[in-house]
């Protein structure tokens, strides 16, 4: 697929159709869209041209039939379309959306909120895995969206002993279900390329979801022991050359985990 197919691809028309099981908001939806991405805002007042399409806009929303999972399911599946036989990136980072500033009108009860970053403020969090394709940077949409908040009632990793939990019960399973999610919608793709923060130093990532198509290229966060040397990663990194790749092999301590090889770059 050439570059310029690609552009012609993306400027298909977008539709709700069959996503929301009710026509009248899947048409709305797909007007909503359109001014979206036409005005460049995701704020209804900026977004509206008049006061019907506002009240219109803001019933959309609130209908039950219009959910999360319905329009995570409509941008992926899109994306899944205009993937085979490309070399991609996949790229990840998580988002805080914060509500603090409108507190005084939300509730703290509200299901879908809970406190962010600095345990205080209202708000929840954006994961979403943005799909390039990797010789020209083109975006071709969403592998998967996750929005989601923590509890209010949440205790302390100390309380939970967060170190002892499986990772299944940890937050940081996110990074692998998305990674696992974006590794069977882009199955038609010719080389998945998974890139990172910190965040996604994850052992368990790094066993299991690198295949012959799958890579990941992920920021060091974790100074983990090296396979058959005294010193850990960060110190052996720090005596190599300033620029270049390096092939190590990683091990987890005294723990019986799997060695698995790492490339770094400095």
């Amino acid at each position: 697929m050439t570059m310029s197919s690609m552009v012609e691809t993306s400027k298909e028309p977008i539709s709700y159709q069959g996503y929301f099981g009710d026509k009248r908001l899947e048409a709305r939806g797909t007007s909503i869209l359109a001014n979206l991405i036409e005005k460049g805002t995701v704020i209804l007042n900026q977004l509206a041209t008049n006061r019907a399409e506002l009240v219109g806009a803001s019933r959309c929303f609130d209908n039950d039939k219009v959910s999360v999972d319905a329009l995570v399911q409509e941008a992926t599946t899109r994306c899944q379309q205009n993937v085979a036989g490309l070399n991609l990136l996949a790229i990840q980072d998580t988002s805080e959306i914060n509500y603090q500033r409108h507190a005084g009108i939300l509730k703290q009860s509200d299901a879908d909120l809970g406190p962010v970053g600095n345990n205080r403020d209202l708000g929840f969090f954006l994961q979403p895995m943005l799909v390039l394709e990797e010789q020209h940077g083109f975006p071709l949409g969403f592998s998967h969206i996750s929005l989601f908040n923590r509890s209010w009632e949440k205790e302390t990793k100390e309380e939970r002993k967060y170190k002892q939990l499986p990772i299944t019960e940890k937050e940081s399973y996110r990074w692998l279900d998305r990674s696992f999610r974006t590794k069977e919608l882009l199955n038609q793709a010719n080389r998945v390329t998974r890139r990172a923060d910190r965040e996604a130093d994850i052992y368990e990532e790094f066993v299991t979801v690198p295949d012959d198509r799958t890579h990941l290229v992920i920021r060091s966060l974790q100074n983990r022991c090296l396979a058959y040397r005294s010193e850990k990663l960060f110190e052996r990194r720090a005596g190599l050359a300033p620029v270049g790749s390096y092939q190590l092999t990683i091990n987890q301590g005294q723990k019986k985990r799997q060695q698995f090889p790492l490339c770094i770059k400095k």
